[in-house]
């Protein structure tokens, strides 16, 4: 009997703990709606009405996607691939991306972070990721918070990348006919080095021409140094007291190796590198300023509770409810499993003791 405890003393307890778990988890869990449910509601309802938008100007343009998306909100999705293709990209995670719920995030985000009306955040986006740029904006519209924003025009697979439906053609339309508050302060033509290097001479015409019908200027860096330093004097100039990133453009994330170990959502602190590459992301995060990092949308996704497959998925278990553990039971199921390895090391103890003796 003592070999058996001895044998099966600490698998009892692990699996012990799992069984806790998953009682705790799945009869001792509750959901309490968040503080900020009606304004994440309203943010949601915005960023529904702007993809309904988008749609019907891809509708006026004729503009029919090669991609087959069967998503509700398809028109949100471009091309495998155009001229204005920056990078591969998953339909996956660009289906995922035209959520509304999205916006309810990015609410709870920018209240976690305790941005209000009286504050001005900056935010970084490309063309790959269109419906987190509606969801983003929709929330800071319904905040009220004021920002500064860059645009780079090309994109990944599935992005914005039909040439006569970009971002810029997007954020129009909505300025026209959806009551968007924001417009870009500064165009880019994004891919490499920030100035369309990667690009063929007529994607990157393409790009000219969406911001020459949209009446906007683009901005051409002379290198990617060049495109971060002057997007870091602005927003030192304008005091962001938040930088929002959507999408991997190499101003946000950087040159460097270490642009692929930025951890997504809310950070307010990072470890940086002293990489002369490094992007605004990290260089905004020496500064103390906390950035929320859109990419990696379906660990996003599963962290947050917005669910890539089931539109009918439950409201209590979603991005709109905070997830209560009831607190004595958690203590009672900690406390069993901590009298049970202290039971397990005495008796271990005392056998070990006993086998010292038998052999004297």
């Amino acid at each position: 009997m003592k070999t058996g405890f001895s044998k099966y003393g600490l698998p009892f307890i692990m699996l012990l703990s799992v069984a806790f778990y998953f009682l705790i988890t799945e009869h001792f869990t509750g959901y309490n709606r968040h503080p900020a449910y009606a304004k994440m509601k309203q943010a949601s309802a915005l960023a529904s009405a702007w993809f309904e938008q988008i749609a019907l100007l891809k509708k006026e343009k004729s503009i029919v996607p090669d991609n087959f998306s069967q998503i509700p909100y398809k028109a949100m999705i471009g091309d495998d691939y155009t001229l204005m293709t920056s990078t591969l990209g998953s339909l996956e995670a660009k289906e995922l991306s035209a959520r509304p719920e999205f916006a309810a995030l990015m609410v709870a985000l920018l209240l976690k972070a305790h941005i209000d009306s009286t504050q001005k955040v900056g935010v970084l986006m490309t063309g790959s990721f269109p419906a987190l740029a509606v969801c983003t904006l929709a929330a800071l519209q319904t905040l009220h918070i004021p920002a500064v924003i860059f645009s780079s025009l090309s994109a990944s697979c599935y992005g914005a990348n039909q040439p006569r439906a970009t971002w810029l053609d997007m954020e129009t339309r909505l300025q026209k006919f959806g009551g968007l508050r924001y417009k870009t302060f500064c165009v880019s033509i994004g891919s490499e080095n920030d100035n369309g290097d990667g690009l063929t001479d007529e994607g990157r015409q393409m790009i000219l021409e969406a911001a020459q019908r949209n009446r906007r200027k683009v901005y051409i860096p002379a290198s990617l140094n060049a495109s971060i330093a002057y997007k870091m004097k602005i927003l030192l100039k304008e005091q962001v007291k938040l930088v929002i990133n959507i999408g991997g453009s190499q101003a946000a994330v950087g040159g460097c190796s270490h642009a692929s170990t930025i951890p997504f959502g809310l950070n307010f602190h990072v470890q940086t590198c002293k990489d002369s590459k490094r992007g605004i992301l990290f260089r905004m995060a020496e500064k103390g300023i906390p950035f929320i990092h859109l990419l990696h949308i379906k660990d996003l996704a599963r962290k947050y509770g917005i669910s890539a497959k089931n539109y009918n998925r439950p409201e209590l278990k979603s991005v709109y409810y905070l997830r209560k553990i009831d607190l004595f039971v958690l203590l009672l199921s900690v406390g069993l499993i901590f009298i049970s390895l202290i039971v397990y090391k005495l008796k271990k103890r005392e056998i070990t003791g006993n086998n010292i003796d038998s052999t004297k």
